[in-house]
């Protein structure tokens, strides 16, 4: 986070990635494409910089993992403009389609294996 000097008090200005977050957020809000809540399930939501299992995630796009009270875990991804995606590969060819160029080997494969 950037620091800004006003008088004698330091404030912290968010960072473009806390923006980008924030945006997609209410981009999904007042689209109403949030999953349906299930009772007893947790949600945490991760962007590109808030785990290494996310850093191949765009600014802007979030996972959501949903726990059921099962213990399972479901996934759900949302890109920077709150469209809702079912998994990865779907995720990924909707970045392929709008021209994104992924130049890493790994998803080369995963996008192989799903055609």
């Amino acid at each position: 986070m950037e620091k800004e000097k006003h008088g004698q008090e330091e404030r912290q200005e968010p960072s473009n990635t806390l923006y980008n977050v924030l945006d997609t957020i209410m981009r999904i809000e007042e689209s109403g494409t949030w999953r349906l809540r299930v009772p007893g399930a947790t949600s945490v939501f991760f962007d590109n910089t808030s785990s290494p299992r996310y850093n191949w995630l765009l600014p802007g796009c979030l996972v959501e993992e949903q726990t059921m009270p099962d213990g399972k875990i479901h996934l759900t991804y949302y890109d920077h403009l709150g469209r809702v995606y079912a998994s990865k590969c779907d995720l990924l060819r909707a970045w392929e389609q709008a021209g994104v160029q992924i130049l890493d080997p790994k998803f080369d494969s995963l996008n192989k294996k799903e055609k």
